[in-house]
């Protein structure tokens, strides 16, 4: 029990200053300020278990299973939050149909609604923001770190057989 207490009650703590950072002034780089958050936290738990430890309150192997739990539930709520984050078509479309309540809406309406929604235009300011891509003049080309981006994924793709995109 003691090591759910630690691992939950630190995320917890990481997850309620992150709520109130972003009720306060939403950071610009979001998944960073994200990270530094649930980092610190993590680190500040670490070091005040470690001071407990001599004391006998979390044995080591308790302690290192409470820090797992932690860093688990941080990744896990990284790919949640990333996912709420960002403007997904299958949320938006569920949007549009519940806005039109019990009366519905008919697929030929709910495909012009869809037509007022862009989602590559905000994903490419973002990634021009977060440096994967750069803008010169005109032209788009891969930043530093969409570069290093694609090459992992590229890599990892050749490793599983499959060479095109998608899927």
């Amino acid at each position: 029990m003691s090591v759910f207490l630690a691992g939950a009650g630190l995320f917890a703590i990481a997850f309620l200053i992150h709520v109130f950072v972003w009720n306060v002034h939403r950071p610009q780089h979001q998944a960073v300020a994200l990270l530094l958050i649930f980092l610190f936290v993590g680190l500040a738990g670490l070091a005040s278990v470690w001071l407990l430890i001599g004391t006998g309150a979390l044995p080591l192997l308790r302690t290192a299973l409470a820090i797992l739990l932690y860093l688990s539930s941080c990744m896990f709520y990284f790919l949640l939050f990333s996912a709420i984050a960002s403007d997904s078509p299958t949320l938006t479309l569920i949007g549009v149909i519940r806005k039109r309540g019990s009366h519905g809406i008919s697929l030929e309406r709910l495909s012009e609604e869809m037509t007022k929604y862009s989602f590559v235009y905000p994903r490419l300011m973002q990634m021009i923001h977060d440096g994967f891509l750069v803008q010169v003049g005109d032209r788009l080309h891969p930043g530093q770190r969409g570069r290093i981006l694609a090459s992992l994924v590229l890599s990892y793709r050749r490793l599983l057989g499959k060479r095109e995109a998608g899927g």
